[in-house]
């Protein structure tokens, strides 16, 4: 998606140019616009942007001349400099019958499931993209009947199974201020509403996690020195502040989450890997519990051995969550934890509150 939006961005920077632009042109463009990263070198952007620009002249005919669906034109300057232009500038127009039916459904598809948290300024830019791709959608294509592309893009959800929670309404604006603190890298002030009352922060935004069905905002306070994480939808009103955001450049998001610093703990002192040992007697065994298992491991190092009795042993390296508790609770009936003692201890202890709590009076 992020290459398609770029390629839209070189064809509308080239349609408001009155000059031809070169291709250096083009890439200080997008390095402004934050669709090529500042810390890519010189050589390697470039090679970006000629792949792009290569791409948008079009597949070359049989006489060695590019279909060239978007009026680009490339001439030859000083010093093999290449610049690009469209022509004519007024009457360009997007040939929207010739969008591939794929890119059309990737943009229906875009619309439908991410709309909701893309940044306001995206999806008004993004709407009539979104409208052609639509009426492309419902065009016929290579034989198809008119309804067969847009069946796809209709027959596609994400669902939370189970109980599961609504998500909470959050206020769009206050997630677009967000995403402005991000872009422009500024500091970022705010009103957050919990069971004390109102309180007012002044953050360094370090991103916005989505953990379905809640958006959180991960920032550091100004005069703090961790992490912390507050849910959107009890942000009450948020600003830019005048200062500069201050965010360690070696930060990455994904990585940040995948070291658990986001998980509910039943110990916060205790975030400790350990070895957990599980045992599924044959003769409890659930149908169809064992490849759920190796389809979807509760840890990436998860192992499942068979001893010569037929049961089944779980080796793998977990945390103690509250997570991981309820997983346990689930499988409590068919399996029994050998080890470590204190996750046992974990389980035993919940199930005995519950006893507690249901015990008839």
């Amino acid at each position: 998606m992020r290459t398609f939006l770029r390629r839209l961005a070189i064809l509308d920077y080239l349609k408001r140019s009155r000059v031809p632009r070169t291709t250096g042109d083009i890439l200080q463009h997008l390095r402004d616009a934050d669709y090529v990263d500042n810390e890519t070198s010189e050589p390697a952007a470039l090679r970006l942007v000629q792949r792009d620009l290569n791409f948008l002249l079009g597949e070359v005919d049989e006489d060695g001349e590019p279909d060239n669906p978007f009026g680009l034109t490339v001439e030859q300057g000083p010093r093999r400099t290449l610049y690009w232009a469209l022509e004519p500038w007024s009457d360009m127009r997007f040939d929207w019958e010739r969008m591939p039916a794929f890119m059309a459904l990737t943009l229906g598809m875009t619309g439908k499931h991410l709309a909701p948290i893309l940044p306001a300024g995206t999806r008004d830019e993004l709407a009539w993209f979104l409208e052609q791709a639509e009426r492309r959608l419902s065009q016929a294509h290579r034989g198809l009947r008119p309804h067969h592309y847009g069946r796809l893009k209709d027959s596609v959800e994400f669902f939370q199974r189970g109980h599961a929670l609504q998500a909470a309404p959050y206020d769009p604006l206050v997630l677009d201020t967000l995403y402005r603190a991000i872009i422009l890298g500024r500091m970022l002030g705010f009103e957050y509403r919990s069971a004390r009352g109102l309180s007012t922060y002044r953050v360094h935004v370090y991103g916005v996690a989505i953990l379905l069905p809640k958006l959180y905002l991960v920032a550091r306070k100004d005069d703090g020195e961790t992490l912390q994480t507050f849910l959107v939808h009890r942000i009450h009103s948020a600003w830019l502040e005048p200062g500069s955001a201050r965010v360690d450049p070696g930060f990455n998001l994904r990585q940040w989450l995948e070291s658990g610093e986001m998980e509910m703990y039943l110990d916060p002192a205790d975030r400790d890997l350990y070895t957990l040992r599980l045992t599924f007697p044959s003769r409890t065994l659930r149908p169809g519990l064992l490849d759920d298992l190796r389809d979807s491991p509760i840890s990436p190092d998860q192992t499942l051995t068979k001893d010569a009795q037929g049961n089944w042993h779980l080796t793998a390296r977990v945390r103690r969550t509250v997570q991981l508790r309820h997983w346990l609770l689930s499988v409590a009936d068919v399996a029994r934890i050998d080890a470590p003692d204190c996750i046992r201890q974990d389980v035993k202890t919940l199930l005995h509150t519950i006893l507690a709590q249901q015990k008839d009076t």
